[in-house]
């Protein structure tokens, strides 16, 4: 990946919706990737944003989005123990993939059965107070 397409793709997105980028994330944590890091380190101080929190992007914290990250949410993590586990302390972002069934999500994602347990689960938990 160029850095100028990456470039033309963030410019198209900020003219063509009027939204600001406030954040790099790539579908699948490319961005953390080794071969593109230093494209999304020089964009993110580039455009003055930060990315989403990654341990491969370790020696960039201060281009996080958040102090910690977790994607223990997912597959068989998806449980109100594993979101019991989380500690009070940093910012951190948990990777979540609920949805509503329609009929458009089955073509879209293998990942179905899981995003509906996602959602109730999230619906019902009770959080901690120190959560905001």
């Amino acid at each position: 990946m160029r850095k100028t397409h990456v470039l033309i793709n963030a410019d198209d997105f900020g003219l063509t919706t009027g939204v600001n980028r406030g954040i790099l994330d790539s579908h699948h944590h490319v961005h953390g990737w080794a071969p593109i890091q230093d494209v999304i380190v020089r964009l993110a101080e580039e455009y003055e944003t930060t990315f989403r929190a990654l341990p491969t992007l370790g020696a960039h914290r201060e281009l996080w989005v958040t102090e910690r990250f977790t994607d223990q949410f997912y597959g068989d993590g998806i449980s109100r123990e594993t979101l019991d586990v989380i500690q009070p302390g940093a910012s951190i972002e948990v990777m979540v993939h609920p949805a509503d069934m329609d009929y458009m999500l089955p073509s879209v994602t293998s990942y179905l059965d899981q995003r509906l347990v996602e959602k109730k689960l999230l619906k019902s938990y009770q959080r901690p107070d120190w959560w905001t």
